[in-house]
């Protein structure tokens, strides 16, 4: 019994058009595939196709249902996510607990320091040190911009100009 696709989606459409299968007993289907009544031959096979196809269907969810409770290869995804997550999940605590515990508690900031050059344009720079909290960062510096005056200029780099 061979069956074309065509043939058996035309019979679920006009099943479903139908309504329910006792609907199917009282109506025709007016359809060039069909005898003139829906208990015709043609329309059982395909009522049997269609039960066949169904059952095949879900034999082959059982195995695939039954293949992932046993796949080495997604048992070993299985194991890799839930280590992954619990990963997270302690990450997160830890930085809940960060959270609750506050800021970074800073020293004061040091004095400024002396600009780097002796004329001309340098910089300075301040720092400060973490007490508490500190979250891996334990100094910080500032730097900005001194500017000296000009630096006398020399003529062959030996006599001065001013």
């Amino acid at each position: 019994m061979s069956i074309s696709v065509p043939f058996i989606i035309l019979a679920l459409v006009l099943y479903c058009l139908q309504g329910t299968p006792a609907a199917l007993d009282n109506d025709l289907v007016e359809s060039p595939i069909f005898d003139v009544r829906p208990e015709s031959k043609s329309l059982q096979e395909i009522k049997l196709g269609l039960d066949i196809l169904k059952e095949e269907n879900e034999k082959k969810i059982q195995k695939i249902k039954e293949s992932k409770k046993t796949n080495p290869n997604l048992q070993r995804v299985k194991q890799i996510l839930s280590k992954f997550l619990s990963t997270l999940k302690r990450n997160k605590r830890k930085i809940d607990k960060r959270k609750e515990n506050g800021q970074p508690k800073w020293q004061k900031w040091t004095d400024w320091s002396t600009c780097s050059v002796t004329c001309g344009k340098g910089r300075v720079i301040r720092w400060r040190h973490c007490q508490d909290h500190c979250d891996g960062i334990e100094t910080e510096m500032e730097e900005i911009s001194c500017q000296l005056p000009e630096c006398p200029r020399k003529l062959f780099g030996v006599i001065k100009l001013e």
